[in-house]
């Protein structure tokens, strides 16, 4: 093949002798592939390159095998955690629903009268809709906002009161 080519470089070379330069430079370049030893030398020289290649892929597969283990170990670890700390507000909540149930059992005035102003957070705590309300939904709901909070301050008013005069007569 490369003496066919050495063939061709001959005849473009005749036809054309602008182009001398560069079919000199073919037919060097043929002759060239046609040594044995030109071959082993780039045969070799390319053997080089991927046994490079090979052991950076080598180190490169080792260190993310031991980030990815170390990875896993953190991933367990704040797994771990999260279970934990589920459990641990879980047993807060059911706390917490147990000391309302006492109080409501205890105190069922002041206890409803806080209970409206709760809900009333409660209700702003929820997720937003996708699209915002209309400009008479937000000035109905601040309305309602507003008298909630003003019969839950008259509510605690009157039990505060309440409790002072309760407070003054036992002492």
């Amino acid at each position: 093949m490369a003496h066919a080519l050495a063939l061709i470089a001959i005849a473009i070379w005749k036809s054309n002798k602008e182009n001398a330069y560069f079919t000199r430079k073919v037919y060097r370049y043929s002759m060239l592939v046609l040594n044995p030893d030109f071959v082993a030398a780039e045969v070799a020289e390319m053997l080089g390159r991927l046994e490079k290649t090979n052991e950076m892929l080598i180190n490169c597969n080792a260190l993310s095998a031991t980030r990815f283990a170390v990875a896993s170990q953190d991933l367990k670890k704040h797994t771990q955690l999260l279970f934990d700390l589920k459990k641990d507000l879980d047993s807060v909540f059911k706390r917490i629903r147990f000391l309302k149930m006492k109080l409501a059992q205890q105190y069922p005035a002041a206890f409803s009268a806080c209970n409206t102003v709760f809900y009333a957070v409660d209700e702003e705590d929820e997720p937003e809709e996708r699209y915002p309300p209309s400009k008479a939904q937000a000035e109905k709901a601040a309305d309602t906002t507003e008298k909630q909070k003003h019969v839950g301050g008259q509510q605690l008013e009157e039990t505060h009161s309440g409790s002072s005069t309760q407070s003054s007569v036992t002492s």
